[in-house]
């Protein structure tokens, strides 16, 4: 039987309040877990597209995967509710998430998926599950605030390796900043890579995984690859006529992560055997939401501020900053080596 899902709650000294106030602000944010706010509601209601036999079988079967991956790391794993996946319309969907194929709310642990995108393509829709419930079973913690008529306003404050701050602006206007959302998309979409390989096993893709096991399809996807630039293992799928492919989200994000990984092992090599091992590391923190041990190794391979550097990665600039990692670790090996 999976545990209930532990959220970690900070602010207003909630560690020195009564039990009785304890077990107030408990049942609030657990409130936020088990329903979708009253605007949400108000915008699904009735719109919500219901989820076919096998939509559900593959939720399940996403369920069980993700749960295994935690538990390969030494953790204890949660399921996310069928009902915490609502599947809506593109024009809902716009509304709700805005372009994206689909999106999680990670303080309501609702993951809201476009359907009229997603439906035309079912490894798509698999890919993109796959992915936001990575997101969903991240390590979440949430900051409340006293309100003046006695209640609690509950935000988030982290999801996953993510870090949410805010600050006032010298002209009063209030400012919020995501630190290590690049880092984050790069841990979670690895991840994802990593398990779609596993989802293929699975009997309900039997006829996904025939088609791209075969020769065409081994062909499409090799010419994919040679023009557009981009691995072969990175695309997951391609269409029969050759006139489309779907591959491996946030790219450059994880080239970044993947070059961290491969200087840390070789920094370290006598913790680690192989970069994957240290990707491990990342993936962990994920879950767990401690920092501290990349904030280590990161600040050990490429040198003092490196670390707070990697916090200001977002998956939009990530290519400028794999270069910036280059230059910090090829002067750390010097000044390294002057050390010496």
């Amino acid at each position: 039987m999976e545990k209930e899902r532990e959220i970690k709650i900070v602010g207003e000294r909630f560690q020195e309040m009564s039990e009785q106030e304890k077990k107030r602000v408990q049942e609030i944010v657990s409130n936020y877990l088990r329903f979708l706010s009253e605007a949400q509601q108000k915008k699904i209601e009735g719109r919500e597209y219901q989820k076919t036999e096998r939509e559900k079988v593959i939720i399940r079967r996403i369920n069980e995967l993700t749960s295994h991956l935690v538990r390969e790391l030494g953790l204890s794993p949660y399921d996310i509710p069928e009902e915490n996946i609502h599947i809506i319309p593109a024009d809902l969907s716009s509304e709700i998430i805005g372009g994206s194929r689909g999106m999680t709310f990670q303080l309501e642990q609702k993951i809201f998926l476009n359907g009229d995108k997603l439906r035309k393509n079912f490894l798509e829709f698999c890919n993109v599950l796959l992915h936001e419930m990575l997101h969903c079973k991240g390590y979440v913690s949430v900051t409340i605030k006293r309100k003046e008529n006695g209640d609690y306003l509950v935000t988030l404050r982290r999801g996953g390796n993510i870090i949410n701050s805010e600050f006032l602006e010298p002209s009063g206007e209030r400012v919020y900043h995501m630190h290590f959302s690049g880092l984050e998309e790069a841990v979670v979409a690895e991840a994802e890579k990593r398990l779609m390989e596993r989802l293929f096993d699975f009997p309900e893709l039997e006829e996904e995984k025939r088609w791209m096991t075969s020769a065409k399809a081994q062909e499409i996807r090799k010419s994919f690859s040679e023009k557009y630039k981009i691995p072969e293992d990175d695309i997951y799928w391609v269409s029969e006529d050759g006139s489309d492919f779907k591959r491996y989200s946030y790219s450059s994000t994880r080239e970044v992560l993947k070059y961290l990984c491969k200087e840390i092992r070789e920094q370290f090599s006598e913790r680690f055997k192989s970069p994957d091992e240290v990707f491990n590391v990342f993936l962990k923190s994920h879950f767990t939401g401690n920092l501290f041990d990349i904030a280590h190794l990161v600040e050990g391979t490429f040198g003092r501020g490196s670390f707070r550097i990697l916090g200001n990665m977002s998956y939009g600039n990530s290519i400028l900053y794999l270069e910036t990692f280059r230059k910090m670790r090829n002067r750390f090996k010097k000044e390294t080596r002057k050390d010496k």
